[in-house]
């Protein structure tokens, strides 16, 4: 009842900068675990946002640094409506005119007639995300014993006391492959 649901493509775009230059190791590292595949967490995903963006941004630094690797990207939220909203992958086109064109590419269908002002997803890029509703005070509930190369949990921690924000940041550590990386923000800092 009392979150924002302030959201946009490639917010705090800062993190992605960081993220892009760590690829090369995630890639490396999935392959020396003998996987081929990148597991990314958007640990508060609001209407799915950040989902897509990283979808965008993986989709595009995967192809250049390996092609054989590909991703799968987990958004949960808290708020069951806005899980709805993210799973359907529909925005109006105004959302998506601050993505970066390297980003932005052939991912969307535009829409015609009726809905000629919204955009949607491609399949191809939607098949890799994955929506669920989650509370970050119960998360096993929402991912079991999943691990993670990625977990992104950014501008949430407002909604928590500090004794609450401590007790997730070790509940998300521990979904968090060794070699992992974890992005959050805290009400004024970023750290990685």
């Amino acid at each position: 009842l009392i979150t924002t649901l302030h959201t946009f493509f490639f917010r705090e775009f800062p993190h992605f900068e960081i993220l892009k230059k760590m690829m090369p190791d995630l890639v490396a590292n999935a392959k020396k675990r003998g996987d081929k595949c990148i597991k990314v967490w958007s640990a508060a995903c609001s209407r799915g946002h950040e989902v897509y963006s990283l979808a965008m941004f993986f989709d595009y630094h995967l192809t250049q640094i390996d092609p054989s690797v590909t991703f799968k990207i987990l958004g949960t939220d808290i708020d069951t409506e806005t899980v709805k909203i993210a799973n359907n992958g529909v925005y109006h086109q105004n959302e998506i005119k601050e993505v970066p064109m390297n980003y932005l590419g052939n991912n969307w269908a535009k829409g015609t007639g009726d809905i000629s002002m919204y955009v949607k997803m491609k399949s191809t890029l939607k098949a890799k995300c994955e929506f669920k509703a989650g509370n970050l005070l119960k998360i096993a509930d929402a991912v079991k014993a999943e691990m993670f190369d990625v977990i992104f949990c950014r501008n949430v921690f407002i909604y928590f006391e500090p004794h609450q924000v401590e007790q997730i940041t070790k509940d998300l550590m521990s979904h968090l492959n060794p070699s992992g990386i974890f992005i959050l923000t805290s009400v004024s800092k970023c750290m990685v």
